[in-house]
């Protein structure tokens, strides 16, 4: 009776504890508008059942955060930038505590930015990460994703997750389409950073050979593109310019 009341106790010590966890702010991992650093980022994670959000200011190089110790806890990172047409959300990076945690620090990588977000997105609908493999769904992700992760069919993802069960096999690509559009000239950006940036010459059309299907924006110094490509391969594709 009193081992398993030492027991009960030290479980509930432990659970109450929290460590202090130190993440690395990444750098972009290619040049965005001539930028090699965000202009801020916002965190987002679950703690208790709740969702968390801090902002974290230009300049910051690392933010700390207090994280129940032991309890793993996905964490997804959104980077913006301040340009001539206001402020831009760019995908975000991720990270995994406790499995990516090393020599207090917790490893936050781009590649991980598809699989982070999706597992919050599921805990928002009540999904127990608590019971999950989460550091084997990472994996998977970016195996499955190769180079872009974001390229994967999240729906498909969260419709399973929501059944209660997850194979690695509902990991599947987006079907892609070869689509040219009219495009001013000059270099474009996508909100995307694991998307290389392209080029547009006098020609004026720029050619897609492989974009899936779904909502894509890019920039470039003075004007804004939204391209939506539905299921079926229709396209429809509009060019903002920059408004002082």
């Amino acid at each position: 009776m009193l081992l398993g009341l030492v027991i009960l106790l030290g479980c509930q010590f432990f659970v109450g504890q929290e460590e202090t966890v130190s993440c690395q702010l990444p750098q972009f991992p290619r040049s965005w508008l001539g930028r090699k650093m965000a202009d801020g980022f916002e965190i987002a994670y679950t703690q208790d059942g709740q969702e968390v959000k801090r902002s974290v200011p230009r300049g910051s190089g690392t933010i700390e955060l207090s994280l129940f110790l032991g309890k793993r806890t996905p964490l997804v990172l959104y980077p913006y930038v301040h340009a001539k047409f206001g402020k831009v959300s760019l995908y975000p990076a991720g990270g995994l505590y406790p499995d990516f945690f090393r020599s207090g620090t917790l490893l936050i990588q781009w590649e991980d930015g598809f699989a982070a977000e999706t597992l919050l997105v599921a805990a928002r609908g009540g999904f127990p990460l608590d019971a999950f493999n989460c550091a084997r769904f990472f994996e998977e992700a970016r195996k499955r994703g190769g180079s872009n992760p974001w390229e994967l069919n999240r729906a498909n993802v969260l419709e399973t997750l929501a059944s209660g069960s997850f194979r690695a096999d509902r990991f599947t690509l987006r079907k892609k389409f070869s689509i040219t559009i009219p495009l001013l000239k000059g270099d474009w950006f996508s909100e995307n950073l694991l998307e290389p940036p392209f080029t547009v010459g006098e020609e004026g059309t720029i050619l897609f050979p492989g974009l899936p299907w779904g909502i894509h924006h890019y920039w470039s110094q003075d004007r804004s593109l939204a391209i939506q490509l539905s299921e079926s391969g229709r396209v429809e594709a509009t060019e903002y310019p920059f408004q002082p």
